[in-house]
């Protein structure tokens, strides 16, 4: 069975897919009364995204084109920062399937991450900011063998993440970067390989 609803996202797995509908601002169709105030960032809108793949969903986003079938900026600038989180991280959203934990909370220093299950068996985290620290400790992901890989995921080869295992959970010591230096905007995601 299939379920699609206006700007519906379950905060549970479904036993099925599921569709969030939803616009970049408040209209269905391109209402010249709103303005960039009225639509949803970038970031808010690659953030559920990421809360729909993770729960086993996907998202719709409806633009409204003028008259003449084009798209005008502020909706534009969205979908193509969309286009370029996903050209870096879209392993993480493209074929995946909910991973047995979905998401862990914000505490502290640390954002909300949540978590998606690759196809090779490889969870990633996704960071929904870059920690104020490096050292990002993730309670759900635990070591199947001796040595837990992970790197995050750049528009080149991808960096190397030193990993420490420990009975509750792993450790992240993420590379020291500055704002410049971070691999894009928005989210940034961990590839693990070797965790259950």
């Amino acid at each position: 069975s299939f379920t699609c609803q206006d700007r519906s996202q379950p905060q549970t797995p479904q036993h099925h897919l599921w569709m969030d509908a939803m616009t970049i601002g408040s209209s269905w169709g391109l209402n010249r009364m709103e303005g960039p105030e009225q639509y949803q960032n970038s970031t808010q809108l690659i953030h559920i995204l990421i809360n729909n793949v993770a729960y086993g969903g996907v998202l719709t986003l409806n633009v409204g084109p003028a008259a003449d079938g084009r798209i005008i900026p502020a909706q534009q600038e969205r979908l193509l920062d969309m286009g370029d989180w996903l050209s870096v991280n879209g392993a993480a959203i493209y074929h995946t399937k909910p991973w047995r934990e979905q998401k862990q909370n914000a505490t502290g220093a640390l954002p909300e991450i949540y978590y998606t299950l690759g196809k090779g068996g490889e969870v990633y985290a996704i960071l929904t900011a870059w920690p104020t620290t490096d050292e990002v400790n993730l309670d759900a992901p635990l070591a199947s063998g001796g040595v837990v890989n992970g790197s995050l995921l750049t528009a080149g080869a991808p960096m190397t993440v030193k990993v420490t295992v420990h009975t509750s959970g792993v450790t992240l010591h993420l590379p020291a970067l500055r704002p410049g230096q971070l691999p894009c905007k928005h989210a940034y995601v961990v590839k693990l390989e070797g965790v259950k």
